[in-house]
């Protein structure tokens, strides 16, 4: 019987994703990612994973993303070449800082019909990618759940196991046992061993001192019992190692060879019940002894490499076994006997969507406020500006809304110079561009919302609010502020927008006029959910259908900037295509519109394939001193993103944030 049921490993551990406890910067939670360590440049680099089950698309996506470690800090990488996302590969460090991967799972993990496996074999090396096995005569088949090591003696990968798509129908994921090896002289692939031995789930080291392969699995049963092989490379067979003790859990765990030679094991989880407590075992060439392990809970999908540089284990991500309680998914480590969290430090806000972000009242730069984060629905309260091509944290100027600002929503009042400030849809708060103003005892105000739009209308002189969603309800409702009160506006059904959330809308300095385009919404919960591509434009008492048939489609919450010379630009967002009246497929872009307010006409813009990845919920504003846009963070496919980028009508380029910590001398 195989060990895993195609859906009993994937979503019972997608369903128990880690969250942080903090809010330094790193890469969205995942599991199955991997990460191997580069002893040239002293950093692990760390690729792919899946994210959190998106509810907008449907199960839960790998990722593409390239980040590396340097011992206190993440930052993330923008390769020229990426290898397609996946999840549940093989990675391993090579000589003179090259980092090898291999294969994995593309597509979702909600559905097994809907998987792919990969049989790609990948180096990363000076910053970027590179296929380096296309010339190999033959190659191993696509798997998942594969491990690789690398014989340095010999310059040689050696692969074994994983599982593949099987059975009478082929689509049944089972167990395979070859042995491959790649010569990284000859780029060439060459199966070793067809058949053996039946160990799933390996973890495989080298041991340059008796020139051997190190393998811990588990058996292909139910029972799951901890196996342990050596390869010999010279003879290119495998012996049963049996020593009088194994650690209690192999299934998923995670194995190291440390600096003095000794072997380290700990994580995975059992068929029978067992402690929720992790265990770490040491193997001293005879035998596994139980150390210490402290409090740290057992966790599986895990990244998870050997730093030699500081002489400890580091680990990112993953799931708990034992309970739906989530792990810390910052990069921890396992040193001196115990399991603690690396203190991290970051110079760039932490990923996040959904939040405030327009140019300073009084200074040129974008000023950045809250926004919601990975923590499941928890919205932070800090403050960043962005300047001069890096952001800088704010101190949360004197009187800042530092709590209970959800969902904030911002718009810029230029004739008043002041930064208007809206929370949840009811609370207000003014920034000058030195102190923030609450303003309290206001009668009468909006009820609260989620998902609304709002803009300041520079004919009117007010910031217009409009729609939203809150308890199953989308509003249609339009008011406006002028700088001390709130008022709502009497206008007939027939000449407002239908009701709806998680709209783009802007002030048209070319129209003259405040544009609202697409969003999602229904009139009361009887009514079937509409999604909308049309567009509405208010001359303060009414709404107009503008009547334009050539939209960029149906979508939400596109990233959109309004330019000096009065043109709207849209990023991306999350699209949706009717197949028919009764379903509709959604997915997250990260195409380039122009809206013309003085000739009602949307332009696609062409861009390079090296730009920021789908999204929906991110930020975009003009930069006075660059003249570029500046594009941060968002959300797609269960991930939040912190990257920055810039476009200068051209081409995209990344923010790159440089890592700290120092190399450690080797105990």
């Amino acid at each position: 019987m195989s060990v895993l049921t195609p859906k009993r490993l994937f979503l019972c551990v997608v369903a128990a994703l880690l969250a942080t406890n903090s809010f330094a910067g790193h890469p969205s939670p995942r599991v199955y990612s991997r990460v191997a360590y580069d002893t040239k440049n002293n950093v692990a680099v760390l690729f792919g994973g899946n994210g959190k089950v998106d509810g907008a698309t449907g199960g839960s996506h790998p990722s593409n993303e390239t980040w590396i470690f340097g011992g206190a800090t993440w930052a993330q990488r923008f390769p020229t070449t990426v290898p397609p996302a996946r999840a549940v590969h093989t990675m391993v460090a090579g000589k003179e800082g090259r980092v090898y991967m291999f294969g994995g799972r593309q597509e979702t993990l909600d559905d097994d019909t809907n998987a792919t496996l990969l049989d790609d074999l990948w180096l990363w090396e000076n910053g970027n990618w590179a296929r380096i096995d296309e010339g190999s005569a033959v190659r191993p088949s696509p798997r998942q759940y594969a491990s690789m090591t690398f014989d340095s003696d010999r310059d040689v990968l050696v692969l074994f196991g994983g599982q593949l798509f099987g059975g009478e129908e082929g689509d049944e994921l089972v167990p395979i046992f070859e042995t491959w090896e790649f010569n990284l002289a000859s780029g060439q692939w060459t199966e070793v061993v067809a058949d053996e031995p039946p160990v799933v789930k390996p973890n495989l080291v080298y041991d340059p001192v008796t020139m051997k392969v190190v393998m811990m699995g588990v058996t292909n049963e139910l029972a799951v019992l901890p196996l342990m092989y050596s390869y010999d490379t010279a003879g290119k067979t495998w012996t049963k190692l049996t020593p009088p003790k194994f650690p209690t859990c192999a299934h998923e765990g995670q194995l190291f060879r440390q600096n003095d030679g000794t072997l380290l094991f700990f994580g995975g989880f059992c068929q029978t019940g067992t402690s929720a407590l992790e265990e770490v075992f040491e193997y001293n060439g005879t035998t596994w002894n139980k150390l210490a392990a402290g409090d740290a809970a057992r966790g599986i999908g895990q990244a998870t490499t050997w730093d030699p540089d500081r002489n400890r284990a580091v680990i990112f991500g993953g799931a708990l076994v034992a309970t739906p309680t989530v792990l810390n998914s910052f990069m921890n480590f396992y040193q001196d006997l115990e399991f603690l969290s690396i203190a991290e430090t970051h110079a760039q806000p932490p990923g996040r969507s959904l939040m405030a972000f327009d140019l300073d009242p009084r200074r040129d730069r974008l000023v950045m406020f809250g926004g919601l984060t990975e923590f499941t629905g928890i919205y932070v309260h800090d403050f960043w500006a962005f300047q001069g091509g890096r952001w800088y944290a704010g101190t949360n100027a004197f009187n800042a809304p530092l709590a209970d600002c959800d969902n904030p929503l911002s718009a810029l009042d230029t004739d008043r110079n002041k930064l208007v400030l809206l929370c949840q849809g009811t609370a207000v708060w003014e920034f000058d561009g030195a102190a923030w103003k609450e303003f309290t005892a206001l009668d009468p105000v909006p009820n609260s919302r989620r998902f609304a739009a709002m803009v300041y209308d520079q004919k009117l002189k007010k910031t217009v609010l409009f729609g939203g969603f809150l308890n199953n309800s989308y509003r249609n409702d339009t008011w406006t502020w002028d700088g001390t009160k709130w008022t709502e506006l009497d206008i007939d059904n027939d000449d407002r927008p239908p009701h709806r959330g998680t709209m783009a809308m802007w002030y048209d300095p070319l129209a003259q006029k405040t544009i609202l385009y697409g969003g999602i919404g229904r009139g009361s919960i009887n009514e079937k959910v509409k999604r909308f591509a049309d567009m509405w434009s208010f001359d303060g008492t009414r709404w107009v259908d503008m009547a334009i048939t050539q939209t960029p489609g149906i979508r939400f919450r596109p990233l959109q900037a309004v330019q000096p010379n009065g043109k709207v630009t849209i990023f991306g967002g999350l699209r949706a295509e009717m197949l028919d009246e009764d379903s509709v497929r959604q997915f997250f872009d990260n195409d380039l519109w122009e809206w013309d307010g003085s000739t009602s006409r949307w332009t696609q813009i062409a861009q390079p394939d090296y730009r920021p990845g789908p999204r929906q919920n991110g930020a975009l504003g003009y930069d006075p001193v660059s003249g570029n846009l500046v594009l941060f963070g968002g959300y797609a496919n269960g991930f939040y993103y912190s990257d920055t980028w810039t476009w200068n009508g051209t081409t995209w380029t990344p923010l790159l944030e440089l890592i700290t910590g120092k190399r450690r001398s080797v105990r």
